[in-house]
């Protein structure tokens, strides 16, 4: 949060009660802070504003205008993964700087990330989705598994063996026009041994996974007991 337009910032809340403290003032937009296991790190996503330049060459070759004009003016669409020290003093950027990062998570272990990379498709409403792996020691990156899917909230799984993720690949009804026509979300495990995902609420009644689901792609319902059973 920010008074400031156009900045985001930062702050450390001591628990046991205290005042708050500004660790950093970012230009952009910042979503996602987690700490890093060891303390050392904070992870964000970061979308930064747009340079005029890119503004007037945007505005001069979208063929789209109207679409263009409902977009939230001024804002890139370009979201990278980031990481600051614990005390703000420096940042770096994780992921390429022509990435849309939808979501990420971190291993127990603090040494790899699942990231989350979003591509807009022509079949709009749905994205193909690419869930990739990375080193964060060495910046290593590889594909596990890509698809075409709508929203992609991803939790990595506690023992190891794959993510799980929100995603709908279809709408519920056979009438994509129909106003009342909601997308057919459901909880999907990937496993690392087979290499592909798994539905794990197909059947569920669809206001029950509705209910689920949305909240889920925020990141705010996928959890799991300690031993990630």
């Amino acid at each position: 949060t920010s008074p400031e337009e156009g900045k985001a910032a930062v702050y450390l809340y001591p628990l046991p009660g205290g005042p708050l403290r500004r660790i950093a003032l970012v230009e952009g937009q910042i979503s996602g802070c987690r700490w890093s296991p060891d303390g050392r790190f904070i992870y964000f996503l970061h979308t930064p504003k747009k340079q005029d330049k890119e503004k007037d060459k945007e505005k001069l070759f979208d063929v789209l205008t109207e679409l263009y004009e409902k977009k939230e003016d001024g804002w890139d669409d370009r979201t990278r993964l980031r990481r600051m020290t614990a005390d703000g003093t420096a940042t770096e950027t994780l992921t390429a700087g022509d990435w849309r990062v939808d979501s990420f998570d971190l291993s127990p272990d603090g040494a790899k990330a699942l990231v989350v990379r979003a591509l807009e498709l022509s079949a709009y409403p749905f994205s193909r989705l690419e869930f990739y792996e990375q080193d964060l020691g060495d910046g290593a990156v590889r594909l596990l598994w890509a698809g075409s899917f709508n929203f992609g909230g991803a939790r990595l799984s506690p023992r190891g063996d794959g993510f799980y993720f929100v995603g709908s690949s279809r709408f519920f009804s056979d009438n994509p026009a129909d106003p009342w026509n909601y997308y057919d979300q459901d909880l999907y495990f990937w496993d690392r041994g087979t290499g592909q995902p798994r539905n794990l609420t197909e059947g569920f009644a669809p206001s029950v996974g509705l209910s689920i689901i949305y909240a889920a792609q925020r990141g705010e319902t996928l959890d799991f007991d300690p031993d990630g059973a």
